[in-house]
């Protein structure tokens, strides 16, 4: 299967994963590569921008993919990012497809990740540093599609624990169950233009299904969203990704 003609939008890890060719943002700075422990917390995430590659390969009408993203390694610098070739990437990897997801940009302040999302491997792909952060299996009929179906939950394996600080914005919507996902990344994949203050308001562009609501909120005390192993994500119709809340997530009080 080539990378360049598969387009799809899956999700994964850290981190719902969407196909995508590298669309013109703003080139930012590498970050030095640091000493990684195999687990451990990556702090001061807000607003952050990263990238990430899924190494896919079919086997029963399923493609299994190891997610690689540039957290603590990079920040994913357009200039590399647009000369990436994917088809190169899968061959180099043994993968039967390579798959670009980004550029996003983090909407939390930290991330802890348990071992079994933070295995320690690294690669370098077209120059961008990156560190394997997960793994997520789909069906291959999901290719077929051109990208996700917006407002439809997945689950997705890893071992990750999301922070919100106390005094930030959260942005959140709300299904017609009263299911609450919190808004994990945004995305410039479909509005490349797409920025952080445009956040608050975004619920006006967003066409939600009959019911939904788009919130934003100031938390009074610290949201610490443990995805417990498996996690309930969610994209809308601008890529960007959201994780669903448990009622012990202490998520505080709207203020």
């Amino acid at each position: 299967m080539s990378a360049n003609s598969s387009a799809t939008v899956l999700v994964a890890a850290a981190f719902l994963m969407s196909v995508a060719t590298p669309v013109s943002a703003q080139s930012t700075p590498d970050r030095p590569t640091p000493d990684r422990p195999t687990a451990g917390l990556e702090d001061d995430l807000r607003d952050r921008r990263y990238c990430e590659i899924l190494l896919g390969y079919t086997y029963a009408a399923k493609l299994n993919a190891n997610v690689f993203n540039t957290i603590g390694y990079n920040y994913c610098p357009q200039n590399k990012l647009s000369s990436i070739n994917l088809d190169t990437i899968a061959t180099e990897n043994a993968a039967d497809v390579a798959i670009l997801n980004g550029p996003r940009h983090w909407v939390l302040d930290a991330i802890e990740a348990g071992s079994g999302s933070a295995t320690g491997e690294t690669k370098n792909f077209g120059g961008i540093e990156m560190t394997r952060v997960g793994n997520t299996t789909q069906p291959l009929s999901a290719l077929a599609k051109g990208r996700s179906t917006p407002y439809t939950t997945m689950q997705v394996a890893r071992t990750t624990i999301w922070t919100y600080d106390a005094g930030k914005a959260v942005f959140e919507l709300t299904d017609t169950s009263g299911n609450v996902y919190i808004m994990q990344a945004y995305s410039q994949q479909v509005d490349p233009n797409l920025k952080m203050s445009d956040l608050p308001t975004l619920g006006s562009r967003l066409q939600l299904p009959s019911g939904w609501t788009y919130t934003t909120r100031i938390l009074d005390k610290t949201l610490n969203l443990n995805s417990g192993g498996r996690a309930t994500v969610l994209q809308d119709d601008l890529e960007n990704t959201y994780q669903m809340r448990s009622s012990n997530d202490g998520a505080g009080s709207v203020r």
